[in-house]
């Protein structure tokens, strides 16, 4: 039975000594994050926070802006069809003047061929 109880004294006193240890440390964490608050305050200056006015929203306002935004809508859509209808009518322009160039190369290819064949045939003759 003593042995029982110088166990519980051990232990009593090991609880104890943790105990002072948790409560020093806490201690010192405080006055050190005490010393960094104030060190941090110190170096840091206070501005005065600005003043937001607020204003108060009156429907004819909100009602010019809704317009504002649809008509600014429209004007932006009616701009990028005319840009894509006229990229359209140069691509279109492009692809005729294309054709008249093949055209034109395929009738000097052909007239080409026609005088290499008289030649040819002079030749032969």
């Amino acid at each position: 039975m003593v042995r029982y109880v110088s166990i519980k004294d051990n232990e009593n006193l090991a609880k104890s000594e943790s105990a002072e240890c948790r409560k020093k440390k806490e201690g010192e964490d405080r006055f050190g994050g005490i010393a960094i608050r104030d060190a941090a305050m110190n170096g840091e200056k206070r501005e005065k926070k600005k003043r937001v006015v607020k204003t108060r929203s009156d429907p004819l306002t909100f009602l010019k802006l809704s317009q504002d935004a649809v008509a600014r809508r429209a004007a932006e859509y009616r701009d990028r069809h005319q840009h894509e209808e006229a990229l359209q009518l140069k691509t279109v322009a492009f692809q005729e003047k294309q054709a008249e160039i093949q055209l034109q190369v395929a009738q000097m290819m052909a007239s080409a061929v026609l005088a290499m064949a008289k030649a040819v045939e002079k030749f032969n003759n």
